[in-house]
């Protein structure tokens, strides 16, 4: 039991929830109203936090509960993208298990079905929205779609892939094809209006930063595992994997075009789909930086979906060396994200602190991050930013009372816990 909840992707489940986990918690306590007037003033439409905020109603509010909902998601994708190899890959039955598996243990997608955001339930709805759009569903398809703009901003791309691929295949006619696709841009249109004033014109602040070289050489590895360098533990390999995917994509593009030459539409779908906005992005961060694995999580389900596509037309002996190897570095990515790519642990901190604060003892946090998990897992009544120079609107600052900002500590006998980061803290009074 120790090794599968601190050793495997089960730790993601039960460790301390991060900042933005928490800050979907507070938001999504809040009434419905409240939830999309908030989420005006933030990074992200509003559906996935009304879906947690019932969600929060039915299950509760612990780190399993909460992160349960985008396990429930990562589930549904495994079940679209069954349907994908069955109905439009039309794979063989004993492989469609390998691939699904491939689906079941990737790193970059299970790590984020272990997460109290968004990303998951995002990319469950693209790959709905792509089934449906190539099985010509075309309700549901403005359905998911409509949806999908309420999750996440980036979900665009998503509809402007397909748009792509309309135009690539129909060419004189693609405006026939296309222009149902369209509505989902304008019911969406009336929340840009409201959201630009209220976001974009009040802050330029981001945290991302700009594409280097070497972003570039490493990117269709990040594509298949989901890595963050940030985090250092695989950066001997990320490049090679980079390379090596990349190689065998155009070996088996290229002998792919060689044997069914009339037969591409569903090859150029897929490979719109894996890299046509996950490049795009990356070559548009070198001067605006946008890019991160997780607002293009679609791709990556594309990115499987095609490499399964390629695999299924080769022979045995090729599909088995290809396929070992593919499993091999996910398994091995997969151990090494579980030992080294933690959320910190304030958790502990607070738990620590519980044992020695009395009931009218106050938290302050000196760093503004550590306010939202503070929150969750102390007081929000007894919880203050100290001193604070300036808050990032990026780290959620439209859910921070300003009320909650101050500079001066507790009269003796109250007690002031001052959390410095997520393991240190020190005890001040006044006398």
């Amino acid at each position: 039991m120790d090794f599968l909840f601190n050793r495997t992707p089960l730790y993601f489940m039960t460790q301390s929830l991060w900042r933005d986990e928490a800050f979907s918690y507070l938001l999504a306590q809040k009434s419905i109203i409240e939830i999309i007037r908030l989420t005006a003033q933030d990074f992200n439409p509003p559906f996935y936090y009304i879906m947690l905020h019932f969600w929060i109603g039915i299950f509760g509010k612990s780190e399993i509960a909460l992160r349960s909902l985008s396990l429930l998601f990562f589930a549904l994708t495994l079940y679209v993208v069954s349907l994908f190899l069955d109905n439009i890959i039309k794979v063989r039955t004993k492989r469609k298990w390998v691939y699904l598996s491939l689906f079941a243990l990737n790193p970059g997608l299970l790590y984020y079905a272990f997460e109290a955001r968004m990303y998951s339930a995002y990319a469950f709805i693209a790959t709905l929205s792509f089934y449906f759009f190539l099985r010509k569903k075309y309700t549901p398809y403005l359905i998911a779609s409509i949806v999908g703009l309420y999750t996440h901003y980036f979900f665009a791309l998503v509809i402007a892939t397909q748009i792509a691929y309309q135009v690539i295949i129909y060419r004189r006619t693609f405006f026939k094809h296309c222009k149902f696709m369209l509505i989902p841009f304008l019911i969406f249109l009336p929340w840009i209006f409201w959201v630009y004033p209220r976001l974009i014109l009040q802050t330029d602040e981001f945290w991302i930063g700009k594409t280097t070289l070497y972003d570039v050489l490493q990117s269709i590895g990040i594509l298949f595992t989901g890595y963050e360098s940030f985090f250092e533990y695989y950066n001997y390999f990320i490049v090679v994997l980079s390379l090596f995917l990349t190689l065998v994509v155009i070996i088996l593009s290229i002998r792919h075009f060689h044997h069914h030459r009339k037969k591409s539409d569903l090859f150029v779908l897929l490979a719109l789909w894996s890299f046509l906005f996950y490049i795009g992005t990356l070559i548009v961060s070198f001067f605006i930086p946008i890019f991160l694995f997780r607002y293009l999580i679609f791709a990556p389900v594309g990115f499987i979906l095609f490499l399964s596509y390629l695999l299924e037309r080769t022979a045995r002996r090729t599909f088995l060396i290809l396929i070992t190897i593919l499993y091999i570095v996910t398994i091995h990515y997969t151990a090494l994200e579980s030992l080294y790519k933690k959320k910190g642990d304030v958790r502990k901190t607070i738990r620590e602190i519980k044992t020695i604060a009395g009931k009218n003892d106050l938290i302050y946090v000196a760093d503004p991050t550590l306010y939202f998990t503070t929150v969750y897992y102390f007081d929000e009544k007894r919880t203050w930013i100290y001193d604070p120079k300036s808050i990032p609107y990026y780290i959620g600052k439209a859910l921070i009372p300003t009320n909650k900002l101050t500079n001066t500590v507790a009269l003796y006998p109250q007690k002031t816990f001052i959390l410095t980061n997520d393991t240190d803290y020190e005890i001040r009074a006044i006398k």
